[in-house]
């Protein structure tokens, strides 16, 4: 019980250091909360609402630095969440339509950026759709991304995908007369 009361009292702080925060740093902390653990600014730029441009991507991300939500890695082009649970409350706050907007936009600058080859990104896209709510975009990458989880013995990543695959099937297929 004493863990929990720490980590219910470590939700609130955070909870109100992000009440704190202007609404576009409030916005591209969000976004950051979908991209993950770790993203660079550029990234930042394709996924926030608004198209922002490089320098307010760079001023919102030194903001959030300076508020000590984020932190510069050596790489100083790319930022990770100072603690997970920061991550974790951010995300927890976004609406539904902002979740949707932001994994879809995520997911379609991945398949952007890697077009080329989008192999080793067939899970993450399938994890950004299903969170966006495109059941045929999930359906496709997660089929794929099933199959390479096979093919490397990754048999519960494997199965997991599968049972996305035939819950949306059974959802998207109409009946059989």
């Amino acid at each position: 019980n004493e863990k929990a009361f720490h980590a219910q009292g470590g939700i609130g702080l955070i909870a109100s250091r992000l009440d704190a925060l202007s609404p576009s740093q409030d916005l591209a902390l969000k976004a950051a909360s979908v991209l993950g653990d770790g993203f660079s600014s550029d990234l930042m730029m394709q996924v926030c609402p608004g198209n922002q441009d490089p320098d307010t991507i760079r001023d919102l991300l030194a903001g959030l630095t300076e508020r000590q939500l984020l932190r510069a890695t050596p790489d100083d082009d790319c930022y990770t969440f100072q603690h997970a649970l920061i991550r974790e409350v951010t995300y927890q706050q976004l609406t539904r339509d902002q979740r949707r907007d932001l994994h879809r936009r995520a997911a379609e600058t991945l398949q952007n950026r890697s077009a080329a080859d989008l192999r080793p990104h067939f899970a993450m896209l399938a994890h950004h759709w299903s969170l966006a709510e495109e059941p045929n975009a999930t359906l496709r990458y997660s089929d794929l991304a099933a199959s390479q989880a096979l093919a490397a013995g990754a048999f519960e990543e494997a199965e997991r995908l599968l049972r996305t695959c035939t819950h949306l099937a059974g959802e998207t297929l109409a009946p059989v007369p």
